[in-house]
């Protein structure tokens, strides 16, 4: 099949995946088991069914061009269970306008998610994840300052 260069193909959207993907795993350090993680039960896409992810501790880092100029940002931020504990990391990553990507991982849960700056999709959970459908929103709790300290994730958006 030819590639006329317009819109996106699962190949391209893959491709542009691959450079965010190995600056993620770059920066993956090992974590905590998954034991404080809900696990998700009932229907795939039942919001009132998906297990809780809850963000602490959020910071935004730069990534850099070989000349040090800004080429982009990502979005790191503990999981942490209902006591406050981490329990995994999350990482939301910029991969073009305002297309962002996120991963979240728990011992061998994992959850990734693909939007929009304001919407995302779930694109594949696993282990304590595994029931999460549909989309979702991030609620941001920010410090006197403005900047976003805490979030969770919510379904069903």
């Amino acid at each position: 099949m030819a590639d006329d260069g317009a819109g996106f193909t699962r190949r391209k959207v893959l491709a542009g995946l691959g450079g965010a993907g190995v600056l993620v795993a770059a920066m993956e350090i090992p974590f905590a088991s998954g034991a404080g993680a809900k696990p998700a039960t009932g229907a795939p896409g039942d919001a009132s069914k998906m297990p809780e992810i809850q963000l602490a501790d959020v910071r935004v880092r730069s990534v850099f061009d070989a000349d040090g100029s800004v080429s982009g940002h990502v979005l790191l931020a503990d999981v942490v269970d209902a006591n406050g504990s981490t329990i995994g990391l999350f990482t939301g990553t910029m991969v073009g306008g305002r297309l962002m990507t996120h991963e979240a991982i728990v011992g061998d849960s994992m959850f990734l998610g693909m939007g929009s700056t304001e919407k995302f999709a779930v694109i594949g959970a696993t282990g304590a994840f595994a029931g999460c459908a549909g989309g979702y929103v991030i609620e941001m709790t920010n410090d006197e300052h403005g900047a976003a300290t805490r979030g969770r994730l919510v379904f069903g958006n």
